[in-house]
């Protein structure tokens, strides 16, 4: 009685732990195909020991038949659902077409599907013992089973090189690699748990003559096993990973991970989207290739990505806030880095600072733009000579009583450019308002300034064409040079009272001194 106990315990452990396996499973994950291959399976699973169970009750007449309905056949279709558990776990770490891998996973059905049909090799001897009837297929059928088998191992290890080679995921492929092992691991042992028993049964051994169930059952609850651990060891059935990838893809910031050498790793699809005007392929490629730092000087190297990078996007310069965290996967240390489009706030920014720094109606550098750069100037050179020029028009409230403010506006344009063309080395050209500019030089030669100052004054006296007629006004202008030691409120004084002194002259001239002694 003992030993039909531990029997019927043998039939039954197999049974329950494959039965709390699928549901477990199911329930981890209801809505993902992989989850539900697997539950199937390990019902598939439970179904072999039940049969042998089941087949012990039936009158011996019907044996044979139900023995290959409900063990072998089941055992076929086992084999299948082992692809199809095997391509679902390829796919999800690649983009493999499923038909293809399908095709391959149910080529097990029909082999079990003839074996119904019960052709002549196809046959079983049964023997009985104290409380259980043992059965033993003919050779064929054997060779058959262990062929399926076979093709079951080199379909898996075919399916996973394929799908691992085609891996997208460059930060998991290490992952991967260890996951797949593990699977073929429990195909190969449960398998060749199979075989081995499968193989011993059909010969004269001691192992017959046990009134035992058959031990290559085991071989379900031994793959099922590998699947259980992999699921709890690399955690490959859930949902981290799942919601890491969704968010990567998904995510409409562009994100890169780069590995310490910041070569781009991975990038999601709106990196591709932001850079594809540069690169076709992000991936291999430096950062360093693709963002430059968009202030004056790069800020001390920390190993993170922070602060405000640019791209040159086809033709005009797409600006990224970049912030990164390092992260730890396989081993290896990565950098995520995530990138934030702030373009259109830098052309805003852009549009604001050159609003507060220059003229609106000339385009030319306002008083406070001018006062700055002059103060720059005398602050970082304070032995190089440093010049103001400062320009008055005369004439210029005539041309505005007799033609308009728009004769003046456009006269005043008219005026900047040229200013700008003839002193196009000057640090600042500038309008302090009014018809009064002012031109900030650096290191410029008696000789130079006089030649300035003439040309100055020979354009600008010019007649301007304007609608039906010509204006025209000259210019008084005073330039005063000394070195960078002297303050910017000197220089700008001094140039002042030089620019009235040619006005109160007659106008129409100009007025310099020469101090860099």
């Amino acid at each position: 009685m003992l030993i039909y106990l531990l029997s019927l315990l043998i039939y039954l452990t197999p049974i329950l732990v494959l039965l709390y396996m699928s549901a477990e499973i199911y329930i981890r994950n209801k809505e993902d195909r992989l989850h539900k291959t697997t539950a199937l399976l390990f019902v598939v699973f439970s179904l072999i020991p039940v049969s042998c169970f089941i087949v012990g009750l039936h009158p011996e007449a019907y044996r044979e038949r139900l023995v290959l309905l409900l063990t072998f056949f089941p055992a076929t279709l086992l084999l299948t659902f082992v692809l199809l558990f095997v391509k679902e776990l390829a796919l999800k770490f690649s983009a493999t077409t499923r038909s293809w891998y399908s095709l391959l996973a149910y080529v097990p059905v029909p082999c079990g599907i003839g074996l119904l049909c019960k052709p002549s090799w196809v046959y079983l001897e049964f023997s009985h013992g104290a409380y259980f009837t043992h059965y033993y297929p003919s050779k064929g059928l054997d060779m058959l089973i262990i062929g399926l088998a076979l093709y079951t191992m080199i379909v898996s290890i075919f399916i996973f090189r394929h799908s691992f080679r085609q891996n997208r995921a460059s930060l998991h492929k290490a992952l991967y690699s260890k996951q797949f092992i593990l699977i073929l691991t429990g195909i190969l042992a449960s398998a060749s748990w199979g075989i081995l028993f499968a193989v011993v049964a059909y010969f004269d051994t001691p192992l017959r003559k046990l009134d035992i169930p058959d031990a290559a059952n085991f071989a379900l609850l031994i793959f099922a096993g590998f699947i259980r651990y992999s699921m709890t060891r690399y955690s490959f059935m859930p949902s981290v990973e799942n919601k890491y990838m969704v968010l990567h893809e998904l995510s409409p910031m562009p994100v890169l991970l780069l590995d310490h050498e910041l070569t781009i790793k991975e990038s999601n699809p709106a990196a591709r989207q932001a850079f594809q005007e540069i690169r076709s392929e992000l991936d291999g490629l430096n950062v360093r290739e693709l963002l430059s730092w968009a202030d004056a000087e790069e800020p001390e190297p920390t190993g993170l990505l922070e602060g405000e990078y640019y791209a040159e996007t086809g033709e005009r310069r797409t600006y990224f806030k970049v912030s990164s965290k390092y992260i730890d996967a396989e081993e290896q240390n990565f950098l995520y880095v995530i990138l934030t489009n702030i373009t259109d706030y830098k052309v805003a920014e852009e549009q604001i600072t050159y609003m507060v720094y220059h003229d609106a109606l000339t385009g030319l550098s306002n008083r406070r733009h001018f006062q700055q750069l002059l103060q720059e100037a005398c602050q970082t050179s304070r032995r190089t000579p440093i010049s103001v020029a400062l320009i008055d028009l005369d004439g210029f409230k005539q041309v505005n009583d007799a033609w308009g403010h728009h004769a003046g506006d456009y006269l005043l344009q008219h005026t900047a450019e040229q200013l700008k063309r003839i002193a196009a080395t000057a640090l600042c050209v500038a309008r302090l308002g009014g018809d009064e500019f002012a031109i900030v030089l650096k290191d410029s030669t008696e000789q130079e300034l006089t030649a300035l100052a003439r040309s100055l004054i020979d354009e600008l006296q010019q007649p301007v064409a304007f609608e039906n007629g010509w204006l025209r006004v000259s210019a008084s202008i005073g330039i005063y040079t000394a070195s960078g030691e002297q303050s910017d409120e000197l220089l700008l004084r001094e140039a002042d009272r030089l620019m009235y002194a040619a006005k109160h002259s007659g106008k129409n001239q100009y007025r310099f001194t020469y101090k860099t002694g």
